[in-house]
């Protein structure tokens, strides 16, 4: 008698629901392999008080998502630039890289963590930089 099954070491058994999100596999590795991604939606606050001090209304504004993700980054990956293009999963926009670092500890591997902010007011701005020797303006997202 012998166990003969054998599974690629890439396959994971699920009995049930066949619709699990496992990981980060699914968040792709255009940055390296993911190791965390938060995603936050979340407003400005302010506070409107009523003569007496309590609570009248609260006015929210400045409506955006914010990514933070967290990368293994091996010797073949690129960082991203400040200001690019990058869709955010579940929440259905594209945002603009507005963070990024990496960080090496001896005994752990590299790892790149950056941040992606959208903001509903500028969903559909181009981004520009501005050529201070000529006074244009330049799109990046060409």
């Amino acid at each position: 008698m012998a166990f003969t099954t054998q599974y690629d070491p890439e396959e994971i058994l699920v009995m049930g629901d066949n619709t699990l999100v496992m990981g980060t596999a699914s968040l792709g590795d255009t940055f390296g392999e993911i190791v965390t991604f938060t995603v936050t939606r979340k407003a400005d606050i302010e506070n409107i008080e009523a003569a007496n001090g309590n609570l009248r209304a609260v006015v929210m504004k400045n409506l955006q998502f914010e990514a933070k993700i967290e990368t293994i980054l091996d010797s073949s990956v690129t960082a991203p630039g400040i200001g690019e293009i990058y869709s955010i999963p579940f929440a259905g926009v594209e945002g603009r890289i507005t963070e990024v670092s990496v960080d090496l500890a001896k005994g752990t591997e590299r790892t790149m963590t950056f941040t992606v902010m959208h903001w509903d007011a500028l969903a559909d701005a181009v981004m520009y930089k501005l050529d201070t020797s000529t006074g244009t303006f330049v799109s990046i997202d060409a």
